[in-house]
């Protein structure tokens, strides 16, 4: 997956340690990476960044809309590679599922806190924003009218 101009920004790692995170994000084979990666798709990408902030062990790993250009697949690859992170992560998205997992969720509405705790917590509250998301998005699996659960697994 490394060329060139890829590896340029990695050169304090080993060929092997390099290769050993490629394999952890799934991004192994023969890819050669251009200029900026511009022969990526997406998702291609922001398995790259995440493969550098394991590379550089990062403590804290800001992800902005990392999926919302990706599909479904890919983003459960994201987010199977950020589970595996030993950091803080900060997590912007649009996608309910993409932080459906993450150990505290604040609900922002025009820049103001409307409500903050664990996904679980949130998704109790029958009259909590974060519930009425998951509630009109479908996401996951809470139905949008009471006794209509979908035989859909969550982790929430």
């Amino acid at each position: 997956m490394h060329h060139a101009v890829q590896r340029r920004s990695l050169d304090e790692h080993s060929d092997d340690e390099v290769d050993t995170v490629l394999r952890r994000v799934k991004l192994t084979g023969a890819t050669p990476v251009v200029e900026a990666g511009a022969n990526l798709s997406q998702g291609q990408r922001q398995l790259v960044c995440l493969a550098r902030a394991l590379l550089r062990d990062s403590r804290v790993v800001v992800m902005d809309e990392a999926t919302a250009s990706v599909d479904d697949a890919t983003d459960r690859q994201v987010q199977e590679v950020v589970r595996g992170l030993d950091a803080t992560v900060l997590t912007v998205a649009h996608r309910l599922a993409s932080v459906a997992d993450h150990d505290r969720i604040i609900v922002l509405d025009r820049g103001a806190v409307v409500e903050q705790g664990a996904p679980w917590q949130l998704l109790s509250d029958p009259a909590g924003a974060f519930r009425a998301m998951c509630q009109s998005s479908g996401e996951l699996g809470i139905p949008r009218q009471p006794g209509q659960w979908r035989s859909r697994s969550s982790r929430c």
